[in-house]
């Protein structure tokens, strides 16, 4: 579960900076209020757009979506609202791998935008 929760973490935080910094370039509105209330899941539609240029296709896009999923779903705070709340948080092995491997992939997403001069 470490895997996961730091893996979307690290994920929401890269993305989170390089929209920050669109917004002061003035390059990008689309992420509106302070950054602290941005959510993953925002950040990572944003990337999609292209506001300033897409940094992830559609397929990391629907990685960073599952990642999100993945994170929710272990986080005791979310069976609160859910119909069929599991007995404990279900984490497999197979995911966290899947989780780490997707952060690994936004940030070289992000890295390859940044050096291409976007901002």
């Amino acid at each position: 579960m470490t895997v996961m929760v730091l893996s979307a973490a690290i994920s929401e935080c890269a993305l989170a900076i390089v929209a920050r910094r669109a917004q002061v370039a003035s390059k990008s509105n689309a992420l509106q209020g302070e950054p602290k209330k941005w959510t993953f899941e925002q950040l990572y539609k944003w990337a999609k757009k292209g506001a300033v240029g897409p940094i992830i296709d559609d397929t990391l896009g629907r990685r960073c979506q599952e990642l999100n999923l993945h994170r929710q779903r272990i986080h005791g705070g979310r069976f609160l609202g859910q119909q069929n709340v599991p007995q404990l948080a279900d984490a497999r092995p197979d995911e966290a791998r899947e989780s780490r491997e997707t952060m690994e992939k936004l940030l070289r997403a992000i890295l390859d935008w940044d050096s291409k001069g976007a901002l």
